[in-house]
């Protein structure tokens, strides 16, 4: 059967320093895998009448990598290679690697030559890898020779979350401000020196769901359990858009509603001020230059929930340059600083 490649997504991308003889990273690996995805929905769950076995039909060869969702934290799993063609024609070894890029288990259990289990530390997705015990990772002349269909399987007695509802929350539509409005009051904003406009958005509960996605301006800023978020890095006279995307086990509502409004004007403020730096491109899709007649301390990121998404010192902006590649696409607040002087500035991240 033909296996089926999954291309790292940069939030599950891992980077290893291996072991000749010890843990072994993707990179070492071909794959990973999404199999156990594509047939099981991921790892086994047990809803209390024990832990299903979810074994692939073909055999596994060295040096090669499978991705499992769904792994739920502090329960306990066993993968092998016990069963099936080629099963035990050379020893394995596995390599668990947790979604943060950790290793929570390596090698086999005691007194196997098949099977390794271990207890997941985070939740979420992991990846399998396997290599041949004995042998540096990446460098088995095996990896093409059947070793038994790769098997997961849980621990039974202990229950995984099983989602009761049947399908997805509907929209919501009950929001504020209301879509279109214009001069939508906002107010003034002071977070970690950054002077800025800010407004409340809120929307009415939807019935099901169990936190909401918040949009705005085409991109995904985050998700809250709440109903209502103030957006700060907001300006006078400008038009936003928004949207709300309910979420509950079962799925996100689509199709939702794209809303806009219009802030209020500057009116008699002055907003006259002393430009100490320019950056470019902007927008970027990744490296941000800063211009400036001094010499920069410190370069501070914020998302538009006032999060600091990214922080650069001294040392780490080089040639008055910064990366801004894993950043999610958006708007974003630079705070440059050169000894007194501070400014903040809007950047897109596209």
């Amino acid at each position: 059967m033909k296996k089926i490649t999954f291309l790292l997504f940069a939030l599950i991308a891992i980077s290893f320093n291996t072991e000749a003889f010890g843990q072994c990273g993707v990179d070492t690996a071909e794959g990973p895998y999404t199999n156990f995805n594509t047939s099981f929905g991921g790892a086994p769950c047990d809803a209390g009448s024990g832990s299903p076995t979810n074994e692939l039909p073909f055999a596994a060869w060295a040096d090669e990598a499978y991705l499992m969702d769904n792994v739920v934290l502090g329960y306990t799993y066993t993968f092998s290679l016990c069963n099936g063609d080629g099963a035990g024609s050379w020893t394995p070894s596995f390599t668990i690697i947790a979604p943060s890029g950790a290793v929570d288990a390596i090698g086999l259990d005691d007194g196997s030559t098949c099977a390794l289990t271990w207890t997941a530390t985070e939740e979420g997705t992991y990846i399998i890898v396997i290599s041949e015990e004995g042998v540096a990772c990446g460098t088995s002349t095996n990896n093409a020779t059947d070793n038994g269909f790769p098997a997961i399987t849980g621990t039974d007695g202990e229950t995984c979350p099983v989602c009761e509802e049947l399908f997805p929350p509907s929209c919501t539509s009950v929001i504020s401000p209301a879509d279109n409005a214009i001069n939508v009051v906002s107010e003034e904003n002071i977070t970690d020196g950054i002077v800025s406009r800010e407004v409340l958005l809120s929307w009415d509960p939807v019935e099901g769901a169990d936190g909401y996605a918040v949009s705005f301006g085409g991109d995904v800023l985050g998700e809250t359990a709440g109903t209502q978020i103030t957006l700060y890095g907001l300006d006078f006279e400008t038009t936003y858009t928004w949207s709300i995307l309910p979420i509950n086990c079962a799925g996100t509502a689509t199709s939702c509603a794209t809303w806009t409004f219009t802030t209020d004007s500057a009116l008699s403020i002055n907003e006259d001020k002393f430009e100490a730096f320019s950056v470019y491109p902007n927008p970027t899709s990744g490296i941000l230059n800063i211009k400036s007649t001094q010499n920069i301390d410190s370069i501070n990121v914020f998302n538009l929930l006032g999060q600091n998404v990214a922080s650069f010192s001294k040392n780490a902006i080089i040639d008055s340059s910064i990366d801004l590649s894993d950043l999610s696409n958006g708007l974003y607040l630079v705070k440059i600083t050169a000894g007194e002087n501070t400014e903040t500035l809007r950047v897109t991240k596209e």
